[in-house]
């Protein structure tokens, strides 16, 4: 089988979206991404591009005081030429090495159109979380290690980031559908018809040199926190209504196959 010449693959999604899973089970399948000890499983992130948007969130000033990051700064950002030689070293530096290489971070969310602009052949696998499970594993985690108590408030401030992240992902997939795909956390990882269908897309339709993606085989339940740690149970609406929107694309997309 012959595969598109130097391509990338980013995997993202939001923060405690199973975004490390996911790279794990694509290092499997033979996609070069570095790996870490930082957790159980590993991070599986690489340390260059996180650093590289660590410093773009600060010099650019995206961050904001109600939801983490800025949906408005991410979308009018113009990253200045110097910057961008660094990013486009980066991904030289890379290729030299690879013909197909990947990185995960979550916070590519907020640089997706950034990176399309200097990747030509990019493509993006997105992990969708339920925002109301993946704010209260924030929270858990945030709670734990903080030792702070609960606050109404940092509940909706990680609802804010989770809609700033997962519109930027909804508006690159409106924009460039042929080079992405949403698969939604647990349901696409045990379904074997939407296992197929993504290995189907990576393999044939993106001509990536892979082996087929075997989302089943990796999952953990026990490694993916659930349980709400006294969370509140109410909903989020403009949570809800993104996590519907995306799931209806998503949705439109099976039903081509």
């Amino acid at each position: 089988m012959s595969h598109s010449p130097k391509s990338v693959l980013l995997l993202t999604g939001m923060h405690r979206s199973n975004t490390s899973f996911l790279a794990k089970t694509f290092q499997d399948a033979g996609l070069h991404i570095p790996a870490d000890s930082y957790n159980r499983e590993g991070h599986f992130e690489d340390e260059d591009f996180v650093q590289l948007h660590m410093y773009f969130i600060k010099k650019y000033k995206l961050k904001s005081r109600y939801s983490i990051v800025d949906y408005k700064k991410c979308r009018s950002l113009r990253v200045d030429h110097s910057d961008t030689t660094i990013a486009q070293k980066l991904i030289q530096q890379r290729h030299s090495v690879y013909d197909l290489f990947g990185w995960k971070d979550p916070r590519t969310c907020h640089f997706l159109t950034f990176w399309v602009k200097i990747i030509p052949n990019l493509k993006c696998v997105f992990i969708i979380r339920d925002p109301h499970v993946a704010v209260n594993s924030i929270l858990k985690r945030h709670i734990e290690r903080s030792k702070i108590k609960y606050r109404p408030d940092l509940w909706f401030r990680y609802h804010r980031f989770w809609q700033v992240c997962n519109q930027q992902i909804l508006d690159f997939y409106k924009a460039h559908p042929d080079k992405s795909i949403l698969i939604f956390t647990p349901d696409d990882i045990l379904d074997s018809n939407a296992e197929a269908e993504i290995s189907d897309t990576i393999i044939d339709n993106w001509k990536c040199d892979l082996k087929r993606i075997q989302l089943r085989k990796n999952y953990n339940k026990y490694l993916i926190t659930t349980h709400q740690h006294n969370m509140p149970e109410r909903i989020n609406q403009k949570s809800q209504k993104l996590y519907n929107e995306l799931n209806k694309l998503r949705s439109s997309e099976r039903n081509k196959h």
